[in-house]
């Protein structure tokens, strides 16, 4: 489905990634599979304090995914929602999402991992067998670490029985990477190497928030990046290279934010080996300048070598426009938008066109 020059962020459902997904250019999309996490906060309307029908809301957010990312192929895991999720059974949505996407003929590809139930598998290899989109197995660093490793991962394809070109493989570091280690003992302990549909090398370097950041400008380096360009270094002539994934600019280890956050007025712009920080004070901060801080950062923002212009993408128009004003502000949302979406379109470009000598 793709090789090496191609790129896998993970995503969680929610507005501000999905609206960055829809205006990446037709370009930046072919280069692009994303996976999508749901999330449990969507299962709860927190003005009534209550649950919603969780039926209803993953048949929403299939159409969400229709409306905004289209029929091309994208990894689905619920895997966030199995012990959050308190009305419904985790596999009984899951089947209700796979209808879903059949009716309305999207290219679901479902996610799995080495501790998935079998009533999960179950409904996983149910759906397969009507659409045959393979499945993507997502493998994480302790996994890789278990000495019964090789035998727990060849039980779980013997158990699918779907031959290894129908599954993609994912090995998700999340923020476990260490440059100073590579991955020659991944493809020595995975059989088959070169006929795995796909393989993908995730991580994530984006810290958990920008409290260890004072108000001001910084950099932070893209570790993750780096892990992945640093293991072709010595890679193996002729043996598969894998494609790169990220938590664009989000932690790695999801958690729910408070229901009234006091968020920082900050800016999250991708460059080429680091992020630039655009950090501003908490806007809810007493006798603070507030929300009237982002589009003073997005002046300085775009003042500086690395601001690609308004024309790269959605992102860097947004940000530009911004800064050209003081009648809005913006909001966490479509500030975090700007910035997944230039990530995407950044990353994808730079991964697309990052070539091995």
């Amino acid at each position: 489905m793709f090789k090496h020059d191609h790129y896998v962020p993970i995503l969680r459902w929610k507005r501000a990634e999905w609206v960055a997904l829809k205006n990446l250019s037709e370009l930046d999309k072919k280069r692009i599979t994303p996976l999508i996490e749901i999330v449990p906060k969507d299962f709860k309307d927190n003005k009534k304090n209550i649950e919603k029908n969780p039926i209803d809301v993953v048949a929403q957010k299939a159409i969400d995914i229709k409306d905004n990312w289209g029929s091309e192929p994208f990894f689905m895991d619920v895997w966030l929602l199995r012990g959050r999720v308190e009305s419904a059974n985790t596999d009984k949505l899951l089947a209700e999402l796979y209808k879903k996407s059949i009716e309305l003929g999207l290219t679901l590809i479902p996610v799995i991992n080495l501790s998935s139930y079998h009533e999960h598998l179950n409904t996983v290899l149910k759906y397969n067998s009507i659409k045959n989109n393979g499945v993507c197995l997502r493998i994480f660093c302790e996994n890789i670490s278990d000495p019964n490793f090789f035998n727990v991962l060849n039980r779980l394809v013997s158990l699918l029985n779907i031959p290894a070109k129908n599954i993609d493989l994912l090995f998700d570091y999340q923020a476990n990477l260490n440059p100073e280690e590579n991955i020659e003992h991944i493809y020595n302990k995975i059989p088959l190497w070169g006929t795995w549909r796909t393989l993908t090398l995730i991580g994530g370097a984006f810290p958990k928030d920008l409290t260890s950041f004072s108000v001001g400008q910084h950099t932070l380096n893209r570790s993750d990046l780096f892990y992945w360009k640093k293991q072709f270094q010595t890679w193996p002539k002729n043996v598969r290279k894998p494609a790169f994934g990220d938590y664009t600019i989000q932690h790695p280890y999801f958690s729910e934010p408070p229901s009234f956050p006091n968020f920082s007025a900050s800016i999250r712009y991708t460059c080429e080996n680091y992020w630039v920080i655009m950090r501003g004070e908490g806007v809810r901060n007493d006798d603070g300048p507030g929300f009237s801080q982002w589009p003073a950062n997005a002046q300085l923002l775009c003042a500086r070598n690395e601001f690609c212009g308004s024309r790269f993408c959605y992102g860097d128009e947004y940000i530009e426009e911004m800064s050209c004003q003081t009648k809005k502000t913006g909001s966490a949302e479509t500030w975090l938008r700007a910035g997944i979406n230039h990530h995407l379109a950044f990353t994808s470009r730079q991964v697309a066109n990052w070539h091995v000598t």
